[in-house]
């Protein structure tokens, strides 16, 4: 994750991080926050999060407060695992319409959208084995 990308994104390793995937995913979507979980289960992994509020306004206020949060990788695993309700007006600066508009421009229609190094994606909200298998599969 390198460019104008790489300061758009949220960023959580689990291990020594050596497995990599970009997921794009909505504050409100029960779905992903199912693979937030599934995350959990993993090891060693990266996870670089691209906040894509699509479902409604109150995914956008949201997306934005956790940007804005003092500690954006806490406020979104708090939130998305832990149900810790967001706080904070969102005001700040966020990548939030550059997401929206590199999403679109990849043709993501839904959340989650999960991307690999490979550049391959799984749309929804994938079990831990499906996962493990495709990063399994991936050429280092």
């Amino acid at each position: 994750m390198v460019g104008p990308a790489a300061r758009a994104r949220i960023k959580w390793t689990k291990g020594d991080g050596s497995r990599q995937v970009a997921v794009f995913s909505d504050p409100n979507c029960g779905y992903c926050k199912r693979i937030e979980q599934t995350f959990q289960q993993m090891d060693n992994i990266t996870v670089y999060t691209f906040l894509y509020p699509v479902l409604s306004p109150d995914s956008e206020i949201k997306a934005k407060q956790v940007w804005c949060a003092a500690d954006r990788t806490k406020a979104w695993r708090d939130w998305m695992l832990n149900k810790v309700a967001l706080t904070g007006n969102g005001t700040c600066k966020t990548p939030v319409d550059d997401n929206l508009a590199l999403g679109q421009s990849m043709n993501i229609t839904g959340t989650p959208a999960v991307f690999f190094m490979d550049g391959t994606r799984i749309p929804g909200a994938a079990d831990a084995g499906t996962l493990e298998r495709k990063l399994a599969s991936i050429k280092k």
